[in-house]
C-alpha cells in the first residue's frame, strides 16, 4: 500500500500517487513557460502531472471523469487542422466535436525577479458539442486551450526557434 495521500487515475490506465498536501495549481503563465514551452523545445518537464491525450479519440467525460470535472485536468494534445490554413475548423472527437468559442486572450507571465510581465502565450476556449442524427447539441464541457506565443520562444545561436 502506498500510504496516506491521493491517487490520480491517468488515462493510460496507470495511477500516480501524490503525498498529503500536494497541490498542482499553476497559473496560466506558469503552465505555458514551465510545461508548454519546455515540451515544444523537447526539454525535460518539472514533473509528470501532465500526460498526452488525443482528444480526437475520446469524449470529454472519458478524459475527465465527472467526479474530477470541478478541479479540471491538464494534458497535452496536438492541434490537428483538417484543412491547411483553417484555424476556425471544428475538432472532431468521440461522439461529437470541439468548437472554438470566443476570441484569443493573451497569457502573461512575470519572470521571478523580473519587473515586467511578458507575453508568453494565447488562450482560447473550446466547447464540446454532442452530434445527434441530424443536429448538434452544445454541452457543458468546456476546455481552455493554450498555445505558445512564437515571438517569446527562445532562439538558438543561429536565431532559429
Amino acid at each position: 500500500m502506498a500510504g496516506p495521500g491521493v491517487c490520480i487515475n491517468l488515462l493510460n490506465g496507470t495511477t500516480m500517487h501524490l503525498s498529503v498536501g500536494c497541490v498542482f495549481r499553476p497559473t496560466e503563465g506558469e503552465l505555458v513557460v514551465n510545461y508548454l514551452y519546455r515540451r515544444a523545445m523537447q526539454e525535460p518537464l518539472p514533473c509528470d502531472f501532465i500526460t498526452d491525450v488525443d482528444i480526437q479519440c475520446h469524449n470529454p467525460w472519458e478524459i475527465v471523469p465527472a467526479g474530477e470535472k470541478k478541479n479540471g485536468k491538464h494534458f497535452f494534445t496536438r492541434k490537428e487542422n483538417s484543412h491547411p490554413r483553417d484555424y476556425e475548423s471544428n475538432h472532431a472527437a468521440g461522439d461529437g466535436f470541439w468548437r472554438l468559442a470566443g476570441t484569443e486572450v493573451p497569457i502573461y507571465n512575470k519572470p521571478s525577479g523580473g519587473a515586467d510581465e511578458k507575453l508568453v502565450g494565447m488562450k482560447r476556449t473550446l466547447v464540446f458539442h454532442f452530434r445527434k442524427s441530424s443536429s448538434t447539441e452544445r454541452t457543458g464541457w468546456v476546455m481552455p486551450t493554450c498555445r505558445c506565443q512564437p515571438c517569446a520562444l527562445p532562439c538558438d545561436e543561429a536565431g532559429h526557434r
